[in-house]
Parts: structure tokens; sequence; C-alpha cells
């Protein structure tokens, strides 16, 4: 639902969509990482990282998608820092809170 919401140009529908799920689903990365999108294109970085670090905690091989998102693409330098390789060490989510 929120997909064909953000489909009809409504971001801040989209999000509210998916964080009244965050509470049913909280361990689904998918959620955590379109919310990441959400508020990238929303211009809203700080919260967008914290997102990205959730869903990356959650299911790491997002951070290859994450890598190639056009929602995300203002993060890319920000994310470059990230091994595409999947390996994910716990000082790269501490830099996400920076």
């Amino acid at each position: 639902m929120s997909l064909a919401t953000r489909r009809a140009n409504d971001l801040n529908a989209a999000r509210d969509i998916l964080v009244a799920s965050l509470s049913k689903f909280p361990r689904e990365a998918i959620i955590y990482y379109d919310l990441a999108c959400y508020d990238c294109q929303l211009g809203q970085i700080a919260s967008a990282k914290q997102y990205l670090k959730q869903a990356f905690r959650i299911d790491p091989n997002w951070i290859s998608q994450a890598l190639e998102d056009e929602d995300l693409k203002p993060l890319w330098d920000y994310l470059g820092g990230l091994n595409k390789g999947h390996q994910l060490e716990s000082p790269l989510l501490d830099s996400f809170e920076k």
C-alpha cells in the first residue's frame, strides 16, 4: 500500500503507512529501508541514516542495494565507505550516528 501511495506522489502519506507498520513488523528490514528512501527524498537525511542503520543491522544484504538506489543518491558518498561485499562491521554502523 505504501508503494502505491508513493507512486501517487505522496511521500508523506506513504511514510505514515510504513511508520504505522513498524509496531507489527519490527524485524522487517524492507520497512526501515523504504523509510530511509522516503526520508532521503523528503530531505530528512539524519532520520534516513538512522533507518538505514536499522535496516542494515537486520539484513546487511541491503547495503549493495542502497549503493545503487536512486532514492538514496544524496547519501551515496556517505554510504561509499560501506563494503559492497556485505561485511558489516559495527564501526561502520556507528558512523551513521554522526
